[in-house]
């Protein structure tokens, strides 16, 4: 069971202070955790309500009816999102307040006011997150012991308890700008979110995956803390980090920043590239580093983003915002000089590499994966799109670039507007401030790195031709990392950037994250990918057919066209390669098939595309259970096993 909220828990103390059952102290006792909330209420209460009652006086039936016609015809404004305590809920409906009869008036009053003041001030949406779900489904635990499904931009609160489907993928934005990406069947309590002042969010994971991107994360801000709490360990950071929980075990990656892990008396650190093994609250295996599965090199006035098949991201926008919303991928700040994408990790599947100008100039981008080195021109183009394709997992994963789009409008990624957009700088910007005290000739403002044999690195035109072999060698730096010519000077005439809405100014409450509604595509652009579709059929071409369905499975409009192409032959049998190409290698291509299939298809027609296909009884709703309680990790205890929850039925599926 989920721990009781605020309003419930001051509700049984106003009837034990009633009833004499117990003291301010007592209840205080009773809930340390929530005591610094508890404190004012409960004692203005008890105060208050030892003052002598003022006589009551029968209500005015006309003064009454006078006084609701002129709130009639005054304008009213409820704020988003306000959620209201049970008992305010039953003073304002009618019939008194039940759990306050005992007490006096006045100090009712202070009560209820006291409660909208903390639910509908600043506070709570300091105490809040913004959901963005990817794939599968969000619940979360009601107070009736059931599990009620989360929709796409829903705000979750202190205190909840939420978990994801079997093919679940969310994103959590927290009001400071900070996220955390939940994985597949993962479970959580979030314990503490308190980003108004000093930034403390403390979240208990008891299974599953957490990819975390704390906001802020310099070494002079020191009033950030986030904490993951699991079963075996508990880490703190300020930085980017994963945390994987699986029976008896906790794994912890980081990404970058500081992350210290503490299991028993034990404690380390890990730092970037490093991960550390937990078994039964003990390290088994100490910080090791990591091999990136890819590197990627943006030299040039182009920002870069990666995309996964399900819509989430990694990279920056033009208006110089970053984000990490891929689980194993970070990014460097393009404001600071040619952007670099480290790919550590990805599950399989199609991926894009959005390339946007944000200035005049050429530029590169170097590929670096397996040993294998690509290195792409970058013209005159306003943007790209850089397909690549991932197979297998772990060591023998591998990434390989598929085909360019050139001019191919981007797919934005979904973004939760919060204080840290608001406070991103463009690239743009940042580089003509660098720019402005560089001395002349130090740039070159070409953006193609010198010394590339070959004569040259392949040009789009020759990628989308076909790739070809022996393809110029990654320049490398003194560190080994790819390397290029620096950005353009700022005296080059640079393409006008759209301007940002927001603007720069932090507030000193921060407000309720809002969710980027999900863009649709346009019907040039729907017409565009049936061509590209049939000609992938036609060609019998796996690899462009695979990219083409990943689109798809995140675009309606676009899923329709790949349900016509299976009246055919050919379609069909593209798509069932694809399938079984797919779960060779592990993943989830059937799975998101089938229940795009169940939502999307005309009902007389599901169950022969599902069979026809070798699918049948993939997709389908779990069945319900209750939800389970949540163990309190102790410093030195193992904690109680959990049973695993059952997910309630829901509909799957993405936007």
């Amino acid at each position: 069971m989920s721990r009781p909220r605020l309003e419930e828990i001051v509700d049984r103390c106003i009837d034990d202070l009633a009833a004499g059952r117990r003291s301010v102290e007592q209840c205080l006792e009773t809930y340390p955790e929530r005591r610094e909330e508890l404190a004012p209420l409960l004692s203005a209460a008890s105060a208050v309500g030892a003052l002598p009652r003022m006589p009551e006086r029968a209500p005015d039936p006309g003064r009454r009816a006078a006084f609701m016609a002129e709130l009639a015809r005054t304008p009213q404004e409820q704020p988003r999102g306000l959620h209201v305590p049970a008992f305010v809920r039953s003073f304002r409906l009618g019939g008194g307040l039940p759990r306050l009869a005992a007490m006096a008036a006045p100090a009712a009053a202070v009560v209820v006011l006291a409660f909208v003041l903390l639910v509908s001030s600043g506070g709570s949406t300091a105490h809040a997150a913004t959901v963005t779900i990817f794939d599968g489904s969000v619940q979360r635990a009601t107070d009736n012991g059931q599990w009620e499904t989360v929709s796409d931009g829903q705000v979750v609160r202190e205190g909840d308890v939420l978990r994801t489907s079997d093919t679940g993928r969310a994103l959590m934005t927290f009001a400071d700008g900070s996220t955390a990406a939940l994985g597949a069947q993962t479970e959580l309590t979030l314990r503490v979110l308190r980003v108004d002042g000093e930034r403390r969010v403390a979240i208990e994971q008891l299974r599953g995956d957490l990819w975390v991107d704390v906001a802020g994360t310099d070494d002079a801000d020191g009033g950030v803390a986030y904490t993951v709490q699991t079963p075996d360990a508990s880490v703190t950071a300020r930085g980017i980090f994963e945390t994987r929980v699986q029976e008896g075990e906790t794994e912890v990656r980081t990404a970058a920043g500081h992350v210290e892990v503490r299991a028993g008396e034990a404690r380390a650190m890990v730092a970037p590239g490093e991960s550390v093994l937990v078994t039964d609250q003990r390290l088994v295996e100490h910080p090791a580093a990591r091999r990136p599965l890819a590197e990627l090199l943006v030299n040039g006035p182009f920002v870069a983003s990666l995309l996964g098949p399900d819509g989430a991201a990694t990279g920056a926008r033009l208006d110089g915002v970053l984000f990490h919303q891929l689980p194993g991928v970070t990014t460097s700040d393009p404001g600071d000089g040619p952007q670099r994408l480290d790919v550590h990790e990805l599950p399989p599947g199609a991926y894009s590499l959005l390339l946007r100008r944000f200035g005049e100039g050429g530029g590169t981008l170097a590929i670096a994966s397996g040993g294998a080195d690509e290195t792409l021109s970058l013209g005159s183009e306003e943007g790209l799109v850089v397909q690549f394709l991932v197979e297998g997992a772990g060591t023998s994963a591998r990434l390989d670039l598929v085909r360019v789009v050139r001019d191919e409008p981007a797919t934005p990624e979904r973004i939760v507007q919060s204080p840290r957009t608001r406070a991103a700088v463009s690239p743009r910007e940042r580089r003509a401030e660098q720019d402005a005290g560089t001395p002349a000739g130090t740039l070159s403002g070409t953006g193609v790195p010198s010394g590339t044999a070959g004569g040259g690195p392949p040009t789009p035109e020759e990628l989308e031709a076909g790739l070809p072999t022996g393809t110029a060698g990654l320049p490398t730096g003194a560190a080994g990392t790819p390397t290029g010519t620096a950005p353009p000077t700022a005296t080059a005439p640079a393409i006008e950037v759209p301007p940002v809405t927001a603007t720069a100014t932090i507030p000193t409450t921060p407000t309720t994250p809002v969710a980027t509604p999900t863009p649709q595509p346009t019907p040039d652009a729907v017409a565009r990918y049936r061509e590209q579709l049939l000609t992938a059929i036609d060609a019998a071409d796996p690899s462009a057919y695979r990219l083409l369905l990943e689109e798809a499975l995140m675009s309606p409009t676009r899923f329709s066209v790949v349900l016509e192409t299976l009246e055919g032959s050919a379609g069909m049998v593209m798509l069932r390669s694809a399938i079984g190409m797919d779960s060779a290698a592990g993943g989830s291509l059937g799975r998101r098939v089938a229940a795009a299939i169940e939502t999307q298809a005309a009902p007389a027609e599901r169950a022969s595309l599902l069979q026809a296909l070798g699918i049948d009884g993939l997709a389908g709703p779990p069945p319900t259970a209750t939800p389970t309680a949540t163990p309190t990790p102790t410093g030195t205890t193992t904690p109680t096993a959990t049973a695993t929850p059952t997910p309630t039925p829901t509909t799957d599926g993405t936007p």
